[in-house]
């Protein structure tokens, strides 16, 4: 059962992603829901894309075997299924090709039965995101003019990679580390000293997240500022999980403003 307690709810009269495709049928599709869990393994955290023959979903793995997953879940029209034989061919060959790492493999694959028919399922790796991936999944290009392209550039004067430079740099967006993340390194002590003090051969630039951000101002300055930070933290257990992420206020401001979703602020 899905767990919609403090989840937006769409506008049933405004159309949204596959509902304006061209022959589109509500009942060809599986009516995926936040938080619901398909083989008591797979929790629904949010919508990756969606096409005229299937959906897909980030969801988290709670068998702990892959911490996140991408779900594609097929129309119930899907008659022949080309993609699933080609994926378990792949997956049956044994090759030591350095190509081989760069394709998706395929974890796990199962037939969901919905009210109207039968949803073929295949589970995929999830992929990384870089900044300009998270532009991508951003309405109308809303981070455009935001942030620079890279918020880091830890070149030295001859080109090459400057450690020093690189956290100088991540001090300016990020404010300096906590003591107690400085100390589960020994490497820390070239940087900083023993009360966490910085000590590198570089000053820290004066540049701030506020200043890197070119646009916006007042309360959407703010809740951009929010979202940007749950993602650029020292420590990897105080950065927010995807779902945290991909449910973010200011990500959703545009469809929240329309009145397309609403959004229960706590």
């Amino acid at each position: 059962m899905a767990d919609t307690v403090g989840q937006q709810v769409l506008d049933p009269s405004v159309l949204v992603e596959e509902e304006t495709i061209r022959g589109y049928k509500a009942e060809d599709y599986y009516s995926v829901r936040i938080g619901e869990v398909f083989q008591d393994r797979y929790r629904v955290i949010g919508k990756l894309g969606y096409g005229t023959a299937s959906t897909v979903w980030l969801c988290q793995d709670l068998s702990g075997q892959d911490e996140y997953i991408a779900l594609k879940v097929y129309i119930n029209r899907s008659k022949v299924h080309r993609e699933l034989p080609i994926y378990k061919h792949i997956n049956s060959l044994n090759s030591e090709h350095e190509g081989r790492a760069y394709i998706r493999k395929l974890i796990d694959s199962f037939e969901l039965s919905g009210p109207h028919g039968k949803h073929t399922c295949l589970v995929h790796e999830a992929l990384g995101m870089n900044m300009e991936e998270l532009r991508d999944l951003v309405p109308r290009g809303a981070m455009d003019g935001y942030l620079p392209k890279r918020l880091f550039y830890p070149q030295g004067e001859d080109g090459r990679y400057s450690e020093s430079i690189h956290l100088a740099q991540m001090i300016s967006i990020m404010g300096p580390p906590p003591l107690d993340f400085l100390q589960r390194s020994g490497k820390s002590k070239l940087f900083w000293d023993d009360e966490g003090v910085w000590k590198g051969d570089v000053p820290i630039p004066e540049t701030k997240l506020e200043i890197a951000e070119a646009r916006l101002q007042g309360e959407e300055k703010e809740l951009f500022l929010i979202f940007i930070r749950k993602m650029l933290q020292w420590k990897p257990e105080d950065r927010k999980d995807l779902e945290d992420v991909f449910m973010d206020e200011w990500l959703l401001a545009d469809l929240i403003e329309a009145g397309v979703v609403t959004c229960d602020r706590q």
